[in-house]
């Protein structure tokens, strides 16, 4: 495909009146404000996109043709950023796809043939787009505050629904997360301040304060030194179930675990967390694969192949070597032992 052909018209970028892109675009980050819950430091969520972006960040890319056939790789796709190693452009690229919803290519050089060699990954809110409306062309596009062509800018989207240039799940399930944040929050103050004692010492009899302390003191220096304890005069011991509060949190917690994996398009399983499905695969192999196939390959390896393929010569596809991904596993060799 040509670059950015589905956005620009043959003349290019033309002067005239335009419209800044939705406000949404001018947004401040999610969670900005300090009394707002920052869903991205969720423990599940940092584990989601850890591994999103170290798994696609290990993943070559070559260049096929329309019938998938591979063809010479490209400079560009070896190494997309000449100052960085290519593992960290496309590390850099997933990671501001979950957190900002887009990622940016900006055309650095070109070869003789005009085509793209050389590309800049550029962080999301280093980037302001004017947008005419409603044909959705692209009319200006500043990065830094300077203005560049906006035929050597590439959006790497996410979710297009309520974005033309991208939105992050994370973002569209706000609330969810921030009842996850209220859920913590709880779950803080229930075991800092709240929780329920494991047991109660009861007495048949009223007992004065001095005797309350006293009988505490003797059971807390038994339970110390490990002694058995001793009760008399009416006194028995109560012991609670573990159905209260912290259960109900602990169950909340594995519920929310699995939504933030359901989003992100994640197995369960690969995020050690507790499914909310009989599908299950007895080995890495298999898991993997039903991971290409309904997740990985779908929602993120083929935005970014596409945003790729704007940059190359037409008939020329981009395309993620995944063959790491469904082989076999298998075990280096034990070292054999001399015998004794």
């Amino acid at each position: 495909m040509g670059v950015l052909e589905r956005f620009f018209g043959v003349d290019g970028v033309t002067a005239g009146p335009s419209d800044p892109l939705l406000s949404r675009m001018a947004l401040p980050e999610p969670f900005a404000d300090p009394t707002h819950f920052d869903g991205f430091c969720l423990p599940t969520v940092v584990a989601a996109r850890q591994l999103l972006a170290d798994t696609v960040g290990m993943l070559p890319m070559g260049c096929v043709d329309q019938n998938g056939n591979p063809l010479e790789t490209r400079p560009m796709l070896r190494r997309p950023d000449p100052s960085e190693p290519a593992r960290r452009s496309y590390e850099r690229i997933v990671n501001n796809m979950t957190r900002h919803g887009r990622a940016w290519l900006y055309v650095t050089a070109t070869g003789a043939d005009s085509w793209p060699i050389a590309i800049e990954i550029v962080d999301a809110p280093r980037v302001a787009v004017t947008e005419h409306k409603p044909n959705g062309k692209i009319l200006a596009v500043n990065l830094d505050g300077q203005p560049v062509d906006p035929r050597n800018m590439v959006c790497v989207p996410f979710i297009v629904d309520r974005n033309p240039f991208g939105e992050t799940p994370l973002r569209i399930i706000d609330e969810t997360l921030q009842l996850i944040g209220a859920v913590s929050a709880a779950g803080a103050s229930y075991y800092t301040s709240q929780q329920l004692p494991a047991y109660a010492l009861k007495s048949a009899n009223r007992l004065t304060s001095p005797q309350v302390e006293q009988l505490l003191a003797q059971w807390s220096a038994a339970r110390q030194t490990r002694r058995p304890a001793v009760l008399s005069g009416g006194i028995e011991l109560e012991t609670y179930g573990s159905n209260h509060a912290g259960d109900t949190l602990h169950e909340s917690f594995a519920v929310w675990d699995s939504v933030i994996a359901r989003i992100m398009q994640i197995p369960p399983s690969l995020l050690n967390t507790t499914s909310q499905s009989s599908l299950t695969y007895s080995t890495v192999e298999g898991e993997f694969k039903r991971w290409l196939a309904v997740g990985l390959n779908p929602v993120y390896l083929s935005r970014i192949e596409a945003a790729f393929g704007e940059l190359l010569p037409r008939n020329v596809n981009a395309k993620f070597d995944t063959s790491a991904l469904t082989g076999p596993v298998t075990a280096e060799p034990a070292p054999e032992r001399a015998n004794a």
